[in-house]
């Protein structure tokens, strides 16, 4: 249950709400002892099915009003079904981040401008803070992922960007999570979920996270409810020192991140110890309104993300390691790729299954049938023809095993 504040609608507590029921309903029939009202609560709970929102429209609540994301700025109006408030104000004379976020800018330029997608690097993050401010990230289905090891200042990216957002519009679930629905309904009504180091033992259920991350309807159940349809909109950033590992081997899996790198692994004395606090402190106004900047690059019918090339390296490296046939195909020196040769399905099977145990110690893998479904869909990469002989044996072409 929900109550208007004049600039967002806030959840009432709930030993609040019983305090009321006691107190003002205490001599009436059905409450002779304390349980009855926690009966009546849950009652209450069920039947609290309305709509906050009453528009479709994008927006961002701050303290000095709605920016809608045609760019206006308009005042609170509970019609928008805002449930939360940025603590800070929209002032795009201070979007230059050189001049107004110094220490940010520098951040940025210590970790990123030695390498040659830097320009493509700012213009990805400044987009995604922006999609992620607007909540409108899953149109784009990518999670966020800032990749590099311990010491390389990834940390104070997710530090700053969590910093962006009041408690009641961030989650915390992790993406190894996803397929509980309690965790899952952890993220209705949020705008970000911070997920922190991924999980370096645990798989993503490769099904959900693509769904979650696309922003399609799943179910959600709260306590005391019943189940209901659940629409995540929350934009998802993550950090880890290693990639992420995920029982899909497809390339859909692989698409749905977005990775920043953070190459440059700083001594210990180089390390500013409370840098994030810094720029959390002085700056978040400045990058909000750069980030702001962005919104005509991320809204409308032409609307894109731009993707670093390091990302699309990254993305190959992911496949690779989630996918045994696609490092086969790239890492086996007995393939030889040629448009005039040929192979047998179950002779390249074979050989599949002999590298795996050979360079890995893997013995069970995937059947025939799965390893068939899966060079199909490398196919493309590798110009590999599939068809069938006149007596049903399954064929490729392009490839041959060498002897």
């Amino acid at each position: 249950m929900y109550k208007w504040t004049g600039s967002h609608w806030k959840v009432y507590e709930i030993d609040h709400v019983k305090q009321y029921l006691a107190t003002r309903y205490a001599d009436i029939e059905i409450t002779r002892r304390n349980s009855d009202f926690e009966g009546i609560f849950k009652q209450m709970l069920v039947l609290t099915n309305g709509q906050l929102k009453k528009t479709k429209m994008s927006f961002i609540n701050l303290s000095n009003g709605l920016l809608l994301e045609d760019g206006t700025l308009i005042n609170h109006d509970p019609d928008y079904g805002a449930t939360y408030i940025l603590p800070y104000s929209y002032r795009p004379e201070l979007a230059d981040i050189h001049s107004h976020a110094p220490l940010f800018s520098k951040y940025l330029n210590d970790a990123w401008s030695r390498f040659s997608d830097f320009d493509q690097r700012l213009r990805a993050l400044q987009e995604i803070i922006c999609a992620s401010c607007l909540g409108i990230a899953t149109q784009f289905q990518r999670a966020v992922l800032l990749f590099g090891a311990a010491g390389s200042g990834k940390s104070v990216l997710l530090k700053i960007i969590a910093a962006m957002f009041p408690e009641e519009a961030k989650s915390s679930v992790s993406f190894d999570k996803l397929h509980d629905t309690s965790h899952v309904t952890m993220l209705n009504n949020k705008i970000i979920n911070i997920v922190g180091e991924l999980s370096n033992s645990r798989l993503i259920e490769g099904s959900i996270f693509k769904m979650v991350i696309a922003g399609e309807r799943t179910t959600g159940r709260y306590l005391f409810n019943e189940a209901f349809n659940l629409v995540p909109k929350a934009a998802h950033w993550a950090a880890s020192n290693h990639l992420p590992k995920s029982t899909d081997t497809s390339k859909g899996f692989v698409r749905r991140w977005l990775i920043f790198s953070f190459e440059n692994e700083k001594a210990e004395d180089e390390v500013i110890v409370d840098l994030d606090q810094q720029i959390i402190n002085q700056e978040l106004e400045s990058i909000f309104a750069w980030a702001i900047q962005s919104r005509p690059r991320i809204v409308g019918k032409d609307a894109k993300l731009t993707i670093p090339d390091s990302c699309n390296r990254l993305q190959e490296d992911i496949h690779i390691a989630i996918n045994p046939v696609k490092h086969f195909l790239m890492k086996d020196n007995k393939l030889v790729f040629d448009q005039t040769y040929q192979v047998a399905e179950y002779e390249l099977f074979m050989r599949f299954r002999q590298f795996m145990v050979q360079t890995s110690g893997i013995k069970k893998l995937m059947d025939m049938a799965e390893f068939s479904l899966t060079v199909n869909e490398l196919a493309k990469q590798w110009q590999i023809k599939t068809f069938q002989s006149e007596d049903s044996v399954t064929w490729y072409s392009g490839l041959k095993v060498a002897d």
